[in-house]
């Protein structure tokens, strides 16, 4: 008898090749390169950023300095203040009696009006107010003015009127004080160092 088969063995058809998949440690190597880049990039990005407000807050300071100069220009005096602390008064007050003085000057107007479309000044802040208004840096701290040597414990001495800011960490610390004290300083900007 003959064992022929009725059915013909179909023709084997070549399988495609086996596709290989990743593994887990390539999938967590290629993780791990993803996060230190993002990470690099992170630290990057902030850097560039606090350059970024440190030099707005340049420009304000130069631009302060430039008002001030103005000021003593038209009226012939510098505006002095004196912080009083011990009797209620603030730190603050010195920019507040800055700026009330030299508003009236018509120059300086337009520089401050220029400063609320920046944002340094708080939109809707009554630029006519007797007592004068703050003014903030770009970390949206208030900008110190000291009108003579001596004036503010934790500002460095200087001959001349300045205007300061305490920079990204809000410490004004002490240029001339334990090495604690100069690290808390060393971000602090003043209007005297600008070129």
């Amino acid at each position: 008898m003959n064992t022929t088969s009725i059915h013909p063995h179909p023709q084997q058809r070549p399988r495609p090749p086996a596709r290989r998949a990743f593994s887990l440690v390539e999938i967590l190597v290629v993780v791990a390169i993803i996060l230190i880049l993002v990470g690099i990039g992170v630290a990057v990005m902030r850097t560039s950023m606090d350059a970024a407000l440190a030099n707005q807050t340049k420009t304000a300071l130069a631009s302060l300095r430039a008002c001030a100069s103005e000021y003593q220009t038209v009226t012939g005096k510098s505006v002095t203040y004196t912080s009083d602390t011990t009797t209620g008064g603030s730190e603050d007050d010195s920019i507040l009696a800055f700026t009330a003085a030299a508003y009236k000057v018509p120059s300086c107007k337009a520089f401050f009006d220029g400063m609320v479309r920046d944002g340094l000044i708080a939109k809707g802040t009554d630029l006519n107010a007797s007592g004068g208004f703050v003014i903030n840096d770009a970390w949206e701290k208030i900008i110190q003015y000291r009108s003579k040597q001596g004036s503010g414990a934790a500002l460095p001495q200087y001959d001349n009127p300045f205007f300061a800011s305490a920079g990204n960490d809000s410490l004004w610390g002490k240029v001339n004080g334990t090495a604690a004290q100069q690290e808390e300083a060393r971000d602090n900007l003043y209007s005297y160092d600008i070129k």
